[in-house]
């Protein structure tokens, strides 16, 4: 080194080496063209509400400058109700129309439990793994006019992680997410229900999940499984216990179950949807459910006025089907009240 360096905060920010006296900037002082090891220590500035991001500079002499990204929320207490609109910034206090979030992500993380998040019309381009890690309503205007795009998202992230009991997720379309990964325990492009992407089984079991009035479109785990919905493996005495009501699957692909992915310990019923278009690599056109664990509780899926139509798998058989199960353990059971399921067919790669 030529100089000192030099470590600048970002708007809203507020920098330390030693986690007591913060402030906007820091100088590292150079000794014989070296500068030791230091801890840099970043929080926001005080009376602040709302979600921040920035990047802290890193600069000296005739040295090239680093940015290091940052981001922070402070979390409102108690539930209020948030607004999220493509005409937003992620720097507004998000409880009005007119001061909305641009981002779900930022409203996520400034919510309380028991709050409820309003989504403008509108296509949303830069919201990704999100983690729903307490109880929310999240709800858009309709699945025609509120739609989350993962065309320009990362090559193996998908929307929603849920974490969390009682949470509801409605009026909306979620299109276009891709997971690339070959880890089987990655899935769910667009709604994945237990724990965090990578993690073999759930800690707990999620209740109370309610999905109604989505479109799950054009979303893949082409090496993976379940594309739109992937409930992680659950051995704890309870099921997950989900409701899928009045959605529509359209042009999902996975490795199996592009629809719907279930391991062990799950309850999910499935009402007024319409599954159509979607593939599979192999077992399951639709929906594929196991069980393998013998300390997990009994599968079971209903479908109530359900439509599964013409989905393909590239795998034939007389173990194939729309619907697959599988079970080495405990009982995996499905019932079908009043429902259509037509022309499952074979398809070749394309």
């Amino acid at each position: 080194l030529d100089a000192n360096i030099t470590v600048t905060a970002p708007t809203n920010f507020e920098i330390s080496t030693n986690d007591t006296q913060f402030y906007s900037s820091l100088i590292l002082s150079e000794s014989s063209g070296t500068v030791g090891s230091t801890n840099i220590y970043v929080r926001l500035k005080s009376n602040l509400s709302g979600f921040y991001s920035g990047n802290i500079s890193v600069t000296s002499t005739n040295a090239t400058s680093k940015n290091i990204a940052v981001s922070g929320a402070v979390t409102i207490s108690g539930s209020n109700t948030f607004y999220v609109s493509t005409d937003g910034a992620n720097n507004n206090g998000g409880l009005s129309w007119s001061n909305a979030f641009l981002t779900l992500e930022a409203a996520v993380a400034v919510s309380g439990a028991g709050s409820t998040i309003n989504i403008d019309k509108g296509t949303f381009a830069n919201d990704s793994e999100i983690n729903i890690n307490k109880s929310l309503t999240i709800q858009g205007q309709s699945r025609e006019e509120t739609i989350f795009d993962g065309t320009s998202s990362g090559a193996n992230e998908g929307l929603f992680i849920i974490t969390s009991d009682n949470v509801t997720i409605r009026n909306l379309t979620i299109q276009d997410y891709s997971l690339n990964s070959t880890d089987e325990f990655e899935g769910g492009a667009a709604v994945r229900i237990g724990a965090a992407r990578s993690t073999a089984s759930a800690p707990d079991e999620i209740t109370g999940l309610v999905l109604k009035n989505i479109k799950f479109y054009n979303n893949s785990s082409t090496s993976i499984h379940g594309a739109a919905i992937y409930f992680v493996k659950n051995t704890n005495s309870s099921n997950h216990d989900v409701d899928i009501e009045e959605c529509l699957f359209y042009d999902n692909t996975a490795d199996r179950g592009p629809v719907g992915y279930a391991y062990d310990g799950v309850t999910a019923d499935w009402r007024n949807c319409v599954m159509i278009d979607n593939k599979a690599k192999s077992y399951g056109a639709v929906i594929y459910h196991k069980d393998t664990e013998s300390g997990s509780a009994d599968g079971v899926m209903n479908f109530y006025n359900c439509t599964m139509y013409r989905n393909r798998t590239q795998l034939n058989g007389s173990s194939n089907a729309a619907i697959r199960s599988y079970a080495t353990q405990d009982h995996v059971t499905h019932n079908i009240y009043n429902s259509i399921i037509l022309y499952t067919l074979q398809t070749d790669s394309n």
